[in-house]
Protein backbone atom coordinates (compact mmCIF):
# COMPACT_ATOMS: atom_id res chain seq x y z
CA UNK A 1 0.00 0.00 0.00
CA UNK A 2 2.61 2.41 1.07
CA UNK A 3 4.67 1.13 -2.19
CA UNK A 4 1.87 2.09 -4.36
CA UNK A 5 1.09 5.39 -2.94
CA UNK A 6 4.83 6.35 -3.16
CA UNK A 7 4.69 5.48 -7.34
CA UNK A 8 1.66 7.96 -7.27
CA UNK A 9 3.09 10.47 -5.83
CA UNK A 10 6.56 10.01 -8.02
CA UNK A 11 3.95 10.16 -11.26
CA UNK A 12 2.38 13.13 -9.99
CA UNK A 13 5.44 14.74 -9.68
CA UNK A 14 6.40 13.86 -13.17
CA UNK A 15 3.68 15.21 -14.52
CA UNK A 16 3.86 18.16 -13.01
CA UNK A 17 7.68 18.93 -14.33
CA UNK A 18 6.64 18.45 -17.51
CA UNK A 19 3.66 20.57 -17.62
CA UNK A 20 6.28 23.22 -16.44
CA UNK A 21 8.83 22.75 -19.11
CA UNK A 22 6.11 22.72 -21.23
CA UNK A 23 4.76 26.35 -20.25
CA UNK A 24 8.36 27.34 -20.34
CA UNK A 25 8.99 26.62 -23.70
CA UNK A 26 5.16 27.96 -25.03
CA UNK A 27 6.36 31.28 -23.37
CA UNK A 28 9.42 31.27 -25.28
CA UNK A 29 7.67 30.67 -28.78
CA UNK A 30 4.72 33.38 -27.94
CA UNK A 31 7.94 35.96 -26.87
CA UNK A 32 9.98 35.34 -30.17
CA UNK A 33 6.37 35.63 -32.83
CA UNK A 34 6.14 38.65 -30.78
CA UNK A 35 9.05 40.19 -31.64
CA UNK A 36 9.23 39.07 -34.96
CA UNK A 37 5.84 40.95 -35.85
CA UNK A 38 7.21 44.02 -34.63
CA UNK A 39 10.35 44.40 -37.03
CA UNK A 40 9.76 46.20 -39.62
CA UNK A 41 9.57 44.12 -43.03
CA UNK A 42 7.14 45.78 -44.61
CA UNK A 43 7.75 48.26 -47.19
CA UNK A 44 5.83 50.49 -45.34
CA UNK A 45 7.77 50.28 -42.01
CA UNK A 46 10.86 50.46 -43.82
CA UNK A 47 12.54 54.08 -44.45
CA UNK A 48 12.83 55.04 -48.64
CA UNK A 49 16.29 56.31 -50.22
CA UNK A 50 16.35 59.04 -52.55
CA UNK A 51 18.91 57.74 -55.16
CA UNK A 52 20.31 60.27 -57.93
CA UNK A 53 20.62 58.42 -61.13
CA UNK A 54 24.49 58.99 -61.83
CA UNK A 55 26.63 58.69 -65.45
CA UNK A 56 29.40 56.17 -64.20
CA UNK A 57 32.14 55.78 -65.98
CA UNK A 58 32.86 51.99 -67.84
CA UNK A 59 35.33 49.70 -65.64
CA UNK A 60 38.33 49.46 -68.05
CA UNK A 61 41.39 47.25 -68.25
CA UNK A 62 44.87 48.20 -68.76
CA UNK A 63 46.22 45.67 -72.09
CA UNK A 64 49.93 45.44 -72.60
CA UNK A 65 51.87 44.83 -75.96
CA UNK A 66 52.33 41.64 -74.80
CA UNK A 67 49.15 40.02 -73.90
CA UNK A 68 47.53 41.49 -77.11
CA UNK A 69 48.29 39.40 -80.06
CA UNK A 70 46.35 42.14 -82.90
CA UNK A 71 47.66 45.30 -83.19
CA UNK A 72 44.98 47.64 -83.09
CA UNK A 73 44.25 49.52 -86.44
CA UNK A 74 44.60 53.28 -85.39
CA UNK A 75 47.55 54.89 -83.14
CA UNK A 76 47.27 56.63 -79.95
CA UNK A 77 47.84 60.11 -81.48
CA UNK A 78 44.79 58.94 -83.82
CA UNK A 79 42.82 58.53 -80.64
CA UNK A 80 43.98 61.28 -79.26
CA UNK A 81 42.51 63.41 -82.09
CA UNK A 82 39.60 61.82 -82.21
CA UNK A 83 39.40 63.08 -79.00
CA UNK A 84 40.47 66.36 -79.42
CA UNK A 85 37.87 67.14 -82.33
CA UNK A 86 34.92 66.05 -79.59
CA UNK A 87 35.85 68.38 -76.74
CA UNK A 88 36.87 71.52 -77.25
CA UNK A 89 40.08 73.22 -75.78
CA UNK A 90 40.55 69.32 -75.28
CA UNK A 91 44.20 69.45 -73.11
CA UNK A 92 45.36 66.14 -73.08
CA UNK A 93 47.04 64.66 -69.78
CA UNK A 94 49.09 61.72 -70.80
CA UNK A 95 49.54 60.00 -74.14
CA UNK A 96 46.52 57.58 -74.45
CA UNK A 97 46.57 53.77 -73.20
CA UNK A 98 44.90 50.68 -75.27
CA UNK A 99 42.96 49.25 -72.03
CA UNK A 100 39.94 46.11 -72.31
CA UNK A 101 36.41 48.25 -72.06
CA UNK A 102 33.69 45.71 -71.73
CA UNK A 103 35.22 43.47 -74.03
CA UNK A 104 36.39 45.87 -77.00
CA UNK A 105 40.22 47.35 -77.22
CA UNK A 106 40.02 50.97 -76.48
CA UNK A 107 42.33 53.68 -76.12
CA UNK A 108 41.77 55.66 -72.73
CA UNK A 109 42.11 59.47 -73.33
CA UNK A 110 42.38 61.28 -70.50
CA UNK A 111 41.99 64.88 -70.67
CA UNK A 112 41.87 67.68 -68.36
CA UNK A 113 38.26 67.46 -69.01
CA UNK A 114 37.69 64.16 -68.46
CA UNK A 115 37.95 60.60 -69.66
CA UNK A 116 37.11 59.67 -73.07
CA UNK A 117 37.29 56.18 -74.56
CA UNK A 118 37.79 55.29 -78.35
CA UNK A 119 37.46 52.07 -80.19
CA UNK A 120 41.08 51.08 -81.02
CA UNK A 121 40.02 49.78 -84.18
CA UNK A 122 37.31 51.82 -85.83
CA UNK A 123 38.01 55.22 -84.07
CA UNK A 124 34.55 55.12 -82.08
CA UNK A 125 33.52 57.01 -78.86
CA UNK A 126 32.77 54.36 -76.71
CA UNK A 127 32.22 56.66 -73.77
CA UNK A 128 32.88 60.59 -73.40
CA UNK A 129 33.08 61.33 -69.67
CA UNK A 130 34.56 64.94 -71.05
CA UNK A 131 32.75 67.88 -69.78
CA UNK A 132 31.92 69.25 -73.69
CA UNK A 133 29.09 71.60 -74.65
CA UNK A 134 28.58 69.67 -78.44
CA UNK A 135 24.74 69.24 -77.07
CA UNK A 136 24.35 72.72 -77.38
CA UNK A 137 25.44 73.71 -80.82
CA UNK A 138 22.86 73.18 -83.28
CA UNK A 139 25.46 74.13 -86.68
CA UNK A 140 27.25 70.75 -87.81
CA UNK A 141 31.00 71.08 -88.20
CA UNK A 142 30.87 70.62 -92.13
CA UNK A 143 28.15 73.47 -91.94
CA UNK A 144 30.14 76.28 -90.27
CA UNK A 145 33.31 74.86 -93.03
CA UNK A 146 31.07 76.05 -95.84
CA UNK A 147 30.01 79.96 -94.07
CA UNK A 148 34.21 80.41 -93.51
CA UNK A 149 34.33 79.08 -97.17
CA UNK A 150 31.93 81.89 -98.44
CA UNK A 151 33.32 84.28 -96.50
CA UNK A 152 37.13 83.51 -97.65
CA UNK A 153 38.00 83.68 -101.28
CA UNK A 154 39.91 79.65 -102.26
CA UNK A 155 39.04 78.64 -98.73
CA UNK A 156 41.54 75.78 -98.00
CA UNK A 157 40.26 73.64 -94.99
CA UNK A 158 43.29 72.63 -93.06
CA UNK A 159 41.44 70.12 -89.96
CA UNK A 160 37.39 69.65 -89.20
CA UNK A 161 35.88 72.34 -87.11
CA UNK A 162 35.85 72.28 -83.74
CA UNK A 163 34.13 73.53 -80.74
CA UNK A 164 35.34 75.73 -78.43
CA UNK A 165 34.22 78.60 -76.30
CA UNK A 166 34.80 82.30 -77.62
CA UNK A 167 33.93 84.31 -74.67
CA UNK A 168 31.76 82.38 -73.21
CA UNK A 169 29.55 81.51 -76.77
CA UNK A 170 29.92 77.87 -78.27
CA UNK A 171 31.67 78.72 -81.56
CA UNK A 172 32.88 76.13 -84.29
CA UNK A 173 36.89 77.14 -85.21
CA UNK A 174 37.41 76.73 -88.50
CA UNK A 175 41.16 76.52 -89.67
CA UNK A 176 42.07 77.96 -93.11
CA UNK A 177 45.19 77.89 -94.78
CA UNK A 178 44.37 81.63 -94.85
CA UNK A 179 43.63 81.60 -91.16
CA UNK A 180 41.35 81.46 -88.55
CA UNK A 181 37.35 82.25 -88.68
CA UNK A 182 34.91 81.50 -85.71
CA UNK A 183 31.62 80.85 -86.56
CA UNK A 184 28.75 81.13 -83.97
CA UNK A 185 27.86 77.31 -83.46
CA UNK A 186 24.20 78.02 -82.72
CA UNK A 187 23.22 81.33 -85.47
CA UNK A 188 25.81 80.64 -87.91
CA UNK A 189 27.49 84.17 -87.29
CA UNK A 190 31.16 85.17 -87.78
CA UNK A 191 32.07 86.42 -84.90
CA UNK A 192 35.62 86.70 -85.38
CA UNK A 193 37.68 86.70 -88.97
CA UNK A 194 41.64 86.35 -88.72
CA UNK A 195 41.98 85.12 -92.41
CA UNK A 196 43.97 86.96 -94.68
CA UNK A 197 41.27 88.00 -97.34
CA UNK A 198 41.22 90.24 -100.00
CA UNK A 199 37.88 91.90 -98.72
CA UNK A 200 39.28 95.29 -97.91
CA UNK A 201 41.04 95.99 -101.25
CA UNK A 202 37.64 95.63 -103.17
CA UNK A 203 35.91 99.04 -103.80
CA UNK A 204 32.55 96.97 -105.02
CA UNK A 205 30.42 95.16 -102.62
CA UNK A 206 28.73 91.94 -103.26
CA UNK A 207 25.35 93.41 -103.96
CA UNK A 208 26.64 95.90 -106.21
CA UNK A 209 28.36 93.30 -108.20
CA UNK A 210 24.87 91.20 -108.69
CA UNK A 211 23.69 94.50 -109.91
CA UNK A 212 25.95 95.03 -112.76
CA UNK A 213 25.88 91.34 -113.54
CA UNK A 214 22.06 91.74 -113.87
CA UNK A 215 22.79 94.95 -116.14
CA UNK A 216 24.15 92.84 -118.20
CA UNK A 217 21.95 89.49 -118.23
CA UNK A 218 18.13 90.16 -119.12
CA UNK A 219 15.74 88.81 -116.26
CA UNK A 220 19.12 87.73 -114.02
CA UNK A 221 18.45 85.57 -111.62
CA UNK A 222 20.60 85.56 -108.95
CA UNK A 223 21.57 81.33 -107.13
CA UNK A 224 23.50 82.74 -104.30
CA UNK A 225 26.01 85.58 -103.42
CA UNK A 226 28.80 86.66 -105.33
CA UNK A 227 31.65 85.81 -104.17
CA UNK A 228 35.22 86.25 -104.57
CA UNK A 229 37.20 84.69 -106.48
CA UNK A 230 40.99 85.29 -108.56
CA UNK A 231 40.03 85.49 -112.09
CA UNK A 232 43.42 84.89 -114.12
CA UNK A 233 45.16 87.70 -111.41
CA UNK A 234 42.73 90.05 -111.05
CA UNK A 235 40.08 89.77 -107.85
CA UNK A 236 36.44 89.39 -108.91
CA UNK A 237 33.25 88.46 -107.78
CA UNK A 238 31.72 85.23 -109.43
CA UNK A 239 28.37 86.11 -110.44
CA UNK A 240 26.18 82.92 -110.26
CA UNK A 241 22.98 83.37 -112.32
CA UNK A 242 20.83 80.60 -113.32
CA UNK A 243 21.39 82.01 -116.99
CA UNK A 244 24.88 81.30 -116.16
CA UNK A 245 28.60 83.29 -114.09
CA UNK A 246 29.52 86.29 -115.23
CA UNK A 247 32.56 88.00 -113.64
CA UNK A 248 32.77 91.51 -112.21
CA UNK A 249 36.11 93.46 -111.46
CA UNK A 250 36.00 93.86 -107.36
CA UNK A 251 37.47 97.54 -108.25
CA UNK A 252 36.55 98.78 -111.32
CA UNK A 253 33.12 96.85 -111.95
CA UNK A 254 34.23 95.59 -115.55
CA UNK A 255 32.35 92.69 -116.78
CA UNK A 256 35.83 90.35 -117.39
CA UNK A 257 34.18 87.49 -118.36
CA UNK A 258 30.56 86.70 -119.10
CA UNK A 259 29.06 82.77 -119.59
CA UNK A 260 25.62 83.76 -119.43
CA UNK A 261 23.46 82.80 -121.85
CA UNK A 262 21.80 85.88 -123.19
CA UNK A 263 19.00 86.51 -126.26
CA UNK A 264 20.30 88.07 -129.34
CA UNK A 265 18.43 91.31 -128.10
CA UNK A 266 20.60 91.53 -125.15
CA UNK A 267 21.99 94.88 -124.28
CA UNK A 268 25.88 95.47 -126.10
CA UNK A 269 26.84 97.00 -123.16
CA UNK A 270 28.00 93.35 -122.59
CA UNK A 271 30.73 93.19 -125.47
CA UNK A 272 32.20 96.92 -124.34
CA UNK A 273 32.08 95.65 -120.40
CA UNK A 274 33.92 92.55 -122.15
CA UNK A 275 36.06 93.99 -124.13
CA UNK A 276 39.03 94.90 -122.13
CA UNK A 277 39.19 91.02 -120.76
CA UNK A 278 38.70 90.01 -124.77
CA UNK A 279 41.88 92.67 -126.08
CA UNK A 280 44.12 90.50 -123.13
CA UNK A 281 43.08 87.45 -124.16
CA UNK A 282 43.21 88.21 -127.73
CA UNK A 283 46.45 89.73 -127.40
CA UNK A 284 48.08 86.36 -125.60
CA UNK A 285 46.71 84.42 -128.36
CA UNK A 286 48.55 86.28 -130.44
CA UNK A 287 51.89 86.46 -128.40
CA UNK A 288 51.83 82.70 -127.79
CA UNK A 289 50.65 81.69 -131.65
CA UNK A 290 54.14 84.15 -132.65
CA UNK A 291 56.26 82.90 -130.04
CA UNK A 292 55.50 79.24 -131.21
CA UNK A 293 56.09 80.30 -135.30
CA UNK A 294 59.52 81.95 -134.05
CA UNK A 295 60.30 78.70 -132.72
CA UNK A 296 59.20 76.51 -135.43
CA UNK A 297 60.89 78.89 -137.84
CA UNK A 298 64.22 78.45 -135.57
CA UNK A 299 64.16 74.67 -135.56
CA UNK A 300 63.78 74.43 -139.30
CA UNK A 301 66.78 76.60 -140.06
CA UNK A 302 68.87 74.92 -137.62
CA UNK A 303 67.90 71.47 -139.73
CA UNK A 304 69.03 73.24 -142.95
CA UNK A 305 72.68 74.05 -141.41
CA UNK A 306 72.55 70.50 -140.06
CA UNK A 307 72.05 69.42 -144.14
Amino acid sequence: MTRRIAMMVAGALTGFVLILMLGVGLTVMLRSAVAARTLPTTPADVPQIQVEALQIEPTATPISPANHNNAPRLAADQAAQIAANLVPNAQLVRTPELVDLQGTVAYEVVLKQGVVYIDANTGAVLFNGANTPQSSARLAADQAAQIAANLVPNAQLVRTPELVDLQGTVAYEVVLKQGVVYIDANTGAVLLNKANTPQSSTRLTPDQAAQIAAKVVPNAQLVRTPELVNLQGALAYEVVLKQGVVYIDANTGAVLLNRANTPANAPQSSTSNNQGYQEHKEKKEHDEHKEKKEHDEHKEHEGDDDD
